[in-house]
């Protein structure tokens, strides 16, 4: 009887993996790849982080071999995220950019948002990951 009572117990000392948070695959296809040069991408998790250098969520550098480059990022938490990736054409590991600010380097938003005048913002490139999911995004050439 007395074993009876210290299974409850057990159990909610030692909980299940069924109450752990569940994680996610993203797949992104990136697609109109016109030329050489490693594409960096920035998977963003916050709306004060988006664009800025060295504030990504994770990262991820890889150099193309046709027009078309698959990458995923697994184990993510259900979130709202948000990609920035451009093409180093230059390999100078950066984004180039005109006088004016306009990128002379082929680059990409989430959402395929085309910026205007400036940047998008994180709310306007943002999606919800709460299960797998795979989206495609098509490189900008300036």
């Amino acid at each position: 009887m007395k074993k009876l009572f210290q299974l409850p117990i057990l159990a909610l000392l030692f909980p299940l993996p069924l109450f752990s948070p569940k994680k996610f695959t993203l797949s992104l296809t990136i697609n109109n790849i016109q030329s050489n040069g490693d594409i960096f991408i920035g998977l963003y998790d916050s709306s004060k982080k988006f664009g800025q250098i060295g504030s990504t969520f994770r990262t991820i550098k890889k150099t193309p071999v046709s027009s078309l480059l698959k990458v995923s990022w697994e184990d993510l938490p259900k979130n709202n995220y948000a990609i920035a990736l451009f093409q180093d054409v230059n390999k100078n590991g950066k984004l180039d950019k005109n006088i004016l600010g306009k990128p002379i380097e082929p680059y990409a938003f989430s959402n395929n948002v085309k910026p205007f005048l400036s940047a998008p913002s994180f709310d306007k490139c943002s999606f919800v990951l709460n299960a797998n999911q795979e989206i495609e995004i098509t490189l900008i050439q300036p």
